[in-house]
């Protein structure tokens, strides 16, 4: 499963569950639900996180985050609704069985659970609306929310009908299509680089290194810096004692956000920086509780690298000592 462009929306999940400034140490217990998914036609699997939040308990949050009972709700009902009038229940299932298992840390780890319905059985297509339902019994109203499936990206540059240049000192241009409609967009763009590892004592190993090219909103382009890559290949390889590494081919791939992540990501950028205010509001489209439903696409296109470019990564000054034939 792909999720990498999950990575956008973590930086905002620290301020999406973690506890506000406003709430009263000695207030009533108030059930706050967190909620974040975004659909995608392209993956296998659509899948939505729920937990709760808990604040105001004699118990440690420590301690609490480390309890399944405490962070997933027991009796939580899931659906999707199209605009077309159909219904779709997600299954509570063990993320580590999709291959998702969570990350160490504060949270219980096992079970890891999420709601999940396969792509293939929700059947989504373009620009279809689609409602999201959550009912639990804590919560005397449902969660509701809504997003809109998005159209497939189109990469146009750089040109996949010729070798990718990516000269030191120079830039390239990431150009793509998408769907016209007025609306918000988050776009990420990732360039993954692959390569065989030749070990000194014959192994062959294929590995492949996701580097970050940038992200915007609503603009359908991004100017990249050269430079960026031959850092990203200098800080995340080792040289190779007694091998040598083959270049290969070199994939880039748009991601795009919904509207509802697009608008998160600018108020979050609104709020930061030396003329943001002091505290950053919270973004959710939900009907009550925290978080995000939305949903993603992509797009992507293989390239070969040109001679000049393997040379300057070969004898390149950041990367000539990494081994690359």
């Amino acid at each position: 499963m792909n999720c990498r462009f999950l990575l956008i929306i973590l930086t905002l999940v620290g301020f999406l569950i973690s506890c506000d400034n406003d709430f009263e140490i000695n207030a009533p217990k108030e059930e706050i639900p967190i909620v974040y998914g975004l659909l995608d036609p392209n993956e296998s699997d659509h899948v939505l996180r729920l937990e709760r939040a808990f604040i105001n308990t004699e118990r440690s949050a420590l301690e609490i985050a480390k309890d399944p009972d405490s962070i997933y709700y027991d009796n939580a009902s899931v659906i999707l609704r199209t605009e077309l009038g159909r219904e779709i229940t997600m299954a509570r299932v063990d993320a580590a069985d999709l291959g998702l298992p969570r990350r160490e840390g504060v949270f219980a780890e096992t079970p890891n659970f999420v709601y999940t319905v396969p792509a293939t059985v929700a059947g989504f297509t373009e620009n279809e609306l689609v409602m999201l339902e959550i009912q639990v019994d804590e919560l005397s109203d449902p969660i509701t929310a809504s997003t809109s499936i998005l159209a497939e990206i189109d990469v146009r540059l750089p040109s996949f009908d010729r070798p990718l240049v990516i000269r030191p000192g120079d830039d390239f241009r990431v150009r793509w299509n998408h769907d016209n409609r007025d609306m918000g967009r988050a776009y990420q763009v990732n360039l993954e680089f692959f390569f065989t590892e030749v070990l000194s004592t014959g192994e062959r190993i294929d590995r492949v290194i996701d580097i970050d090219l940038g992200s915007t909103t609503d603009e359908k382009e991004i100017n990249v810096q050269s430079d960026a890559f031959y850092s990203a290949l200098a800080a995340l390889l080792d040289p190779i004692p007694g091998g040598v590494r083959e270049i290969g081919d070199v994939r880039i791939t748009v991601i795009a956000g919904g509207e509802e992540l697009s608008e998160a990501i600018n108020l979050e950028n609104a709020n930061t920086g030396l003329t943001s205010n002091q505290e950053i509001p919270v973004f959710t489209n939900l009907s009550s509780g925290r978080g995000i439903f939305s949903s993603r696409t992509s797009g992507s296109q293989m390239y070969n690298i040109n001679t000049e470019t393997r040379d300057s990564i070969r004898d390149g000054r950041l990367t000539g000592d990494l081994g690359f034939l």
